[in-house]
This record gives C-alpha cells, structure tokens and sequence, in this order.
C-alpha cells in the first residue's frame, strides 16, 4: 500500500508514504483524517516521504489537497503538520503545498524536514506527542 495511514493515543496521525505514490491516494488519505471521527481531536500529522520511490501528483491535485488541509483548519485550526522527504523532488513538493495552503491564509502551522527526528523534534516543542 502505498500511503498507509496511523493514528495514535495523542491524537496524531502517522502517514507514511512508500513505492509510486499519488495525488488521488494523498487526496483519499485525507479523506480519512478529516472524516468527522478524527479531525475534531487530531493534534498533529506526520507525513513520511522517505520511503516513495515515485510521486504521480499534478498540479491540480496538489491544490486538491491544499484545499482539503485549509478546510480541515477550519474545523480544528489547533493542528500542525510535518513533512518528512530526503529527495529534493519530494522537498520541493511539500513546499509548493505550503505556499498554497499559505496563499490560502491556512490556520495550521507546517513545516518541511529531511529526517523523522527533526519532525519528532518540532512536533514536541509545539506541545504534542509525536511518532
């Protein structure tokens, strides 16, 4: 599978990314984690990147998805989200999704990391438990 999704006793949720990974799959994921059942308490996302392989993602499904986190805000603007990537195509991504959700005056704080501790690291010094 290639975006599995985790959600734990803190209330984050885990998504890790492996293989072809794309847009739709991200935009289902999201899907899940903004369903009425976990987006109400949910404290933070971590998405790991560093085991895909390939992104198939237009455009267009990026702003899907940007639309999809800004909305999510709306309901629950408490959250925060790491990207983890150690490509410069998936760092890239994840930024252009930051100046998207950014242009959409998002609620939510994010932030790009090439390595799971870092992302661990801020999440905790944000005041939530991570992975």
């Amino acid at each position: 599978m290639p975006v599995e999704l985790s959600f734990d006793s803190d209330c984050g949720v885990f998504g890790s990314c492996n293989g072809t990974v794309t847009g739709q799959e991200l935009i289902d994921a999201n899907d899940i984690i903004y369903s009425d059942e976990h987006i109400h308490q949910m404290a933070y996302q971590l998405w790991d990147f560093t085991g895909a392989e390939r992104f198939n993602i237009s455009n267009k499904k990026i702003h899907r998805i940007a639309d999809q986190d800004v909305w999510g805000a709306k309901i629950n603007p408490h959250f925060v989200v790491a990207v983890v990537g150690d490509d410069d195509l998936i760092i890239g991504l994840a930024r252009m999704w930051e100046n998207i959700t950014e242009s959409k005056e998002r609620s939510f704080e994010s932030k790009v990391f090439r390595s799971i501790e870092e992302a661990n690291k801020w999440i905790n010094s944000k005041g939530n438990q991570s992975a």
